[in-house]
């Protein structure tokens, strides 16, 4: 795994900052439906 993001440093940045960007908006969704 250290390898693959020694080699693919840009690749895994993407994927972390796509799987935060999904928790970002799941954790929103929650906090509006709690709002209703």
């Amino acid at each position: 795994m250290v390898l693959l993001t020694l080699l693919f440093p840009n690749y895994f940045l993407r994927k972390l900052r796509i799987w935060n960007l999904r928790e970002r908006l799941i954790t929103g969704m929650k906090e509006n439906n709690q709002n209703l």
